[in-house]
């Protein structure tokens, strides 16, 4: 199992869009389906069509949305700019799917389905600056192995949260 931080946005401002719809997406300007398309090559044409470029970390991110992140999965996705208050979020399902409707309309196309805890987890900036997210800028980050036990600590003590973790 990983911990994964995704990004609703530069603010937080699809966070309730995630929550509602029980999911996590990744936009780009994407309008091409890359759920069936396991390659790099496909992903840099692809961002270059819509975007008029493609630089490597855009295709790493991408890349992990669609390949690396696995069911069972964590799931962190700040819920304001501040990353006062957090998402916490358990990947459900193991493959990704295209909402071309979405896409077409300005909106994140490629999405993956999250069941989410009930409540926000509430971070200390000690906490957030310690575990360095509020220095990544990236979508779609993984957290670093050596913090697993450290967030799934942190989860288990939230109301619900113990849930969202594998069986021991």
């Amino acid at each position: 199992m990983s911990v994964w931080l995704v990004r609703a946005g530069s603010s937080g401002e699809k966070s309730s869009h995630f929550r509602e719809d029980g999911c996590i997406s990744i936009g780009y300007n994407l309008t091409d389906d890359l759920t069936d398309k396991a390659t790099w090559p496909d992903i840099r044409a692809s961002l270059r069509k819509s975007n008029g470029s493609a630089r490597r970390p855009q295709i790493d991110q991408v890349w992990q949305f669609l390949w690396t992140i696995q069911e069972g999965d964590l799931i962190l996705t700040p819920a304001s700019s501040g990353f006062t208050e957090v998402m916490v979020g358990r990947v459900s399902e193991g493959r990704p799917w295209f909402n071309s409707h979405a896409a077409i309309n300005g909106d994140h196309g490629h999405r993956r389905k999250v069941e989410w805890a009930t409540s926000l987890l509430e971070l200390t900036n000690q906490v957030a600056t310690k575990y360095r997210l509020w220095s990544v800028r990236r979508t779609v980050y993984r957290i670093a192995e050596s913090d697993l036990d450290f967030w799934m600590s942190v989860v288990a003590s939230e109301p619900g949260g113990s849930v969202l973790l594998p069986p021991s």
